[in-house]
């Protein structure tokens, strides 16, 4: 699958297995449609805006850019193969999110460092 934004990587899931998976909300707070960045979301709704979730899969293909030394297409191109496998999860609490690919910790951030790194990245008109 081809990417423009390798921060756009298509169907990694939220949440605890379980419930009954659904698309969740582009922002927990206001109503801008489903999230562009998850197919299915499944337990307690993890309450991140797209623009966050963006923002851990743009970090995700950074971190196997530098481990691997792929292209960003390369990476985002695995996580997608993972996605699609069901292998990509955000699991998190109040304080912490982490992004899980293939039962692993592939990135760990304070829930107010990525809602603070987010305000201060570039005015995107389609993300919230």
């Amino acid at each position: 699958m081809a990417h423009t934004d390798p921060g756009r990587v298509m169907g990694y899931s939220e949440g605890k297995v379980g419930r009954m998976a659904q698309r969740p909300p582009a922002h927990p707070l206001f109503d801008l449609g489903p999230s562009e960045y998850v197919s299915a979301a499944s337990g307690s709704p993890s309450g991140l805006t797209d623009r966050e979730r963006s923002l851990l899969m743009r970090l995700a293909v950074h971190n196997l850019v530098r481990q691997f030394g792929c292209t960003d297409q390369e990476a985002a191109d695995a996580l997608d193969h993972f996605a699609e496998r069901g292998e990509v999860v955000t699991r998190g609490d109040q304080r912490d999110v982490y992004l899980v690919v293939c039962g692993h910790v592939h990135i760990h951030a304070a829930r107010d460092w990525l809602r603070a790194a987010v305000a201060d990245l570039p005015a995107d008109p389609q993300a919230n």
